[in-house]
């Protein structure tokens, strides 16, 4: 299919795309080549959202009824446990948004659910839920992470990043007091953010962010 709701890539330059109608694909940067995954991996009915390949061959898949994690060696699929109930388990939600930071830890967000940090070798699992830990939202609309490895959210609440000290999410000041559609640092370490009808540039520093640049409708951002 070419209708993709989900895209990744691994260290083997390899670009991993996930369809509407299921279909996990691996496309080879440097040759053009292209391996339909989903050929050989059990997905069934899923309906795959959201892809990520690690450093353990590896592939993490989420969709609307929870995360695979497909092992590409032995071709098998490993469904982690979903409980409402259980904090060492998946809270249950549409897993759209998948991320690796540091290497060893994937980050999980099941939209309206949770968020979740899981230990890419055992699997285990931390939630967090909207009041604990400072989590203002599970509203995620991304998730990144910056040069020293910070973990950084954007959602309906605006932008926060995970204090791994005090296993806070914290508001730095400076930040949007609305919803952050999406947000990537630059190669100078300067963070840029999408808010609604504008595109802004922010210096991050232990004081919060400052404001740089603003691109708006009066420049014809649309």
């Amino acid at each position: 299919g070419n209708n993709f709701v989900g895209l990744g890539t691994d260290a083997q330059h390899g670009v991993w795309t996930v369809s509407v109608n299921g279909g996990v694909d691996r496309l080879d940067a440097q040759n053009g080549k292209v391996e339909h995954v989903s050929e050989r991996l059990p997905v069934g009915d899923l309906r795959p959202l959201s892809v990520l390949a690690d450093q353990q061959h590896q592939l993490w898949i989420g969709h609307r009824a929870g995360l695979g994690i497909f092992d590409l060696d032995k071709n098998t699929l490993q469904a982690l446990p979903l409980d409402a109930k259980r904090d060492d388990a998946l809270m249950p939600g549409v897993f759209n948004i998948l991320l690796a930071c540091p290497e060893q830890t994937i980050w999980a967000s099941a939209r309206g659910g949770a968020l979740h940090r899981i230990d890419a070798k055992t699997h285990a699992i931390t939630r967090f839920v909207v009041g604990a830990s400072g989590l203002a939202s599970v509203d995620i609309t991304a998730l990144r992470c910056d040069a020293q490895a910070k973990l950084w959210l954007a959602h309906a609440e605006g932008l926060q990043f995970f204090d791994a000290a005090s296993q806070q999410f914290v508001s730095p000041k400076g930040a949007p007091s609305q919803r952050v559609h999406a947000l990537s640092f630059a190669a100078d370490g300067t963070l840029w953010l999408h808010t609604l009808g504008a595109l802004e540039r922010f210096r991050v520093d232990a004081s919060g962010l400052k404001s740089l640049q603003r691109i708006d409708a009066a420049d014809g951002w649309p």
